[in-house]
């Protein structure tokens, strides 16, 4: 798959499947045979050129489902594996090496904090020590780990966290770090140019955030030196391609769908294609990097 690939999201039109891809100068409507159904607060990651999608709420109103569904660049392809992560939105999901790590989400009623590795054939449940419960955290990958951070979770499930968590491949630790961004759940992260990067989110006052970090797998930094920058915004969808980090859409701290992309570089932000898929928030997206 050479595209970045979104799926769905809370306002995609007439509620029914609907999927763009993005080729890195502009946006096509994809209409394949046989998509999943519509989702939003759903997860996808690639593993081996084919974009992998699971789970989400069809309706955003706390139903979930717990579907693996696979996109090789033409065909939708649904999986019945032996094993599965109960049913779920929220969640986050990477790819380390050979296997897509999923982690945490709600079941519509309780926050997780179950840890799952997709190897392409089949789920596998890990007994490990993980952070603690959360739904709405960031992902990403960097070198041989994958690092997590924040989300919505603590007492009573409500509060935005600021901690950062790496995940070897079959342990979880809490690494010590000097700095880190704000509270916030609903940024958007991915591993690209040698660092994660991160972008906007929602914060304890439900504003909408639009700073830069990075982290270098040892530290957070801050990245001050911009010209420019995506508005606020959370709930937006990333994926990666020719080693540049697509956003699109996500809503603000009024709650207004937007529809803009835009592109880091690897030092600075500008505004992508202005025609592309309509308004959303909590789409899916994913792409080759």
């Amino acid at each position: 798959m050479s595209k970045v690939v979104l799926f769905g999201g809370d306002n995609s039109t007439a509620m029914s499947p609907d999927m763009w891809t993005y080729d890195g100068s502009s946006w096509s409507s994809a209409t394949p045979s046989n998509p999943p159904p519509h989702r939003e607060e759903s997860a996808m990651a690639m593993l081996d050129a084919s974009a992998v999608l699971f789970g989400g709420s069809p309706s955003g109103q706390g139903d979930v489902i717990g579907d693996t569904w696979v996109w090789n660049g033409s065909t939708w392809t649904q999986k019945h594996p032996a094993h599965s992560p109960p049913a779920r939105c929220y969640h986050s999901m990477a790819t380390l090496g050979s296997t897509v790590v999923l982690y945490g989400g709600t079941d519509g009623t309780t926050q997780l904090s179950d840890t799952w590795t997709w190897d392409g054939t089949d789920w596998t449940g890990h007994v490990v020590t993980p952070p603690p419960a959360r739904q709405s955290a960031m992902m990403a990958t960097l070198g041989s780990d994958v690092v997590l951070f924040g989300g919505v979770g603590g007492t009573g499930g409500t509060t935005e966290q600021s901690d950062t968590w790496i995940w070897n491949g079959s342990t979880w630790s809490m690494p010590s770090t000097s700095s880190s961004p704000s509270a916030r759940d609903s940024a958007i992260m991915f591993g690209v140019g040698g660092v994660v990067v991160l972008f906007g989110g929602q914060d304890v006052n439900a504003n909408a955030l639009s700073d830069t970090w990075t982290w270098s797998g040892t530290g957070w930094s801050q990245e001050n030196a911009l010209v420019t920058s995506p508005p606020g915004r959370f709930a937006a969808a990333g994926g990666v391609l020719h080693m540049q980090l697509v956003i699109f859409g996500g809503t603000t701290n009024v709650g207004n769908d937007m529809t803009d992309t835009w592109i880091w570089n690897g030092t600075q932000w500008f505004a992508g294609p202005v025609t592309g898929p309509g308004a959303r928030a909590w789409a899916a997206m994913t792409g080759p990097g």
